[in-house]
């Protein structure tokens, strides 16, 4: 029961729409997706719905919009919490789509804020939503990090829904999706 209504509170305020995916809806470099996840940490339940554009060409992904539900049981201070689930997503965001360590033969290569990317102001969504389950009944458990457990699957899915293609590993760069869509042979 605490899933379906953290999932539906999620749907709600994203205005979801039942719809098929993974059909490319448009012929254009720039597509537009959507994406759905949703994950339990201990006895947290979130799920995280997505709107992404996605330029064919050169493999950029732009998250648009991201909403974030939460049911965390009982909850003491609902504008602190939508703080840290508001920085909990922005950092996982920056883990999504940019962050990764980087090695050669010999040695980890990403060693300072230039050779490690992370996401900067102007990368950030322009909007990101929070929607906090409330249960007043339920003891609290937990809420931290339980935000980040569903952005990258429904950030990925998102990408599926845009272009047709499946990326599974993080960072979901440019490189990864055009890659992607190479071995897909342009079908998608």
């Amino acid at each position: 029961a605490r899933s379906i209504a953290v999932v539906k509170a999620a749907a709600d305020r994203f205005g979801w729409q039942p719809r098929v995916s993974g059909k490319p809806a448009g012929q254009g470099d720039i597509l537009t997706g959507r994406g759905f996840a949703h994950a339990l940490r201990s006895q947290t339940v979130v799920a995280t719905a997505v709107e992404v554009e996605v330029n064919r060409r050169t493999g950029r992904v732009w998250v648009k919009r991201i909403v974030c539900a939460q049911d965390c049981g009982l909850v003491i201070n609902p504008l602190s919490l939508t703080q840290t689930l508001q920085a909990n997503v922005a950092q996982t965001w920056s883990r999504t789509m940019k962050e990764e360590v980087r090695f050669d033969r010999r040695r980890v290569t990403s060693v300072d804020w230039i050779t490690y990317p992370v996401a900067r102001m102007s990368d950030m969504p322009p909007q990101i939503d929070i929607v906090i389950v409330n249960r007043p009944e339920v003891p609290s458990t937990g809420a931290g990090e339980a935000g980040s457990r569903a952005l990258a699957a429904a950030v990925g899915n998102a990408i599926f829904d845009a272009v047709g293609v499946r990326l599974r590993q993080v960072p979901l760069t440019p490189a990864k999706v055009k890659a992607a869509l190479a071995e897909a042979g342009g079908k998608a």
